[in-house]
């Protein structure tokens, strides 16, 4: 959630200068930025709102595996628009064919909204992603599995996402 009052900004700057590292589950705290960054977790659905892109990161690797990120903007843009990191308990099982997690709808306010997508993460894990443009897994976006994406119009996906895989 993002933070209107002027209580939730002194405690959001009163978090931050106590040297916290993230946010817990389902906070709504954030501090004032140009763009949200979320992380979701798969295992129990938690999601939760950080400073910054590289925070997100850091907090989806402390609990488990940031296995795909999700941008609101074109070419991979964590600048100004908005981010959501995928977090699983370990990586995908590469390769196989197995579908590593099934979302029937998107995270928070996410339906229709990424723009680009990477699964490519630094940290190790190998997955892709499979977007469909309606709630559990119905019609067609894409029609392909996905490593990296920096334009989903090519594929034409972009804002079209309403649920996903992982494999």
């Amino acid at each position: 959630m993002k933070i209107t009052n002027v209580v939730g900004r002194i405690l959001a700057v009163l978090v931050l200068a106590l040297g916290a590292t993230g946010l817990s589950q389902g906070s709504s705290l954030a501090a004032p930025a140009a763009s949200d960054h979320e992380t979701c977790n798969a295992l129990n659905g938690a999601t939760g709102t950080h400073i910054s892109y590289a925070e997100s990161l850091r907090y989806a690797n402390s609990v488990g595996s940031g296995v795909a990120v999700f941008y609101d903007g074109l070419g991979y843009n964590n600048r100004t628009g908005d981010t959501l990191v995928i977090i699983m308990p370990r990586d995908c099982t590469a390769s196989t064919g197995d579908k590593d997690l099934r979302l029937a709808e998107m995270p928070g306010d996410w339906n229709d909204r990424v723009s680009s997508v990477t699964t490519q993460m630094g940290n190790g894990t190998h997955c892709d992603v499979w977007f469909s443009s309606g709630i559990i897994f119905e019609g067609e976006c894409g029609n392909q599995w996905i490593h990296m994406q920096a334009d989903l119009r090519k594929d034409a996906c972009q804002n079209r996402a309403s649920s996903f895989e992982l494999s």
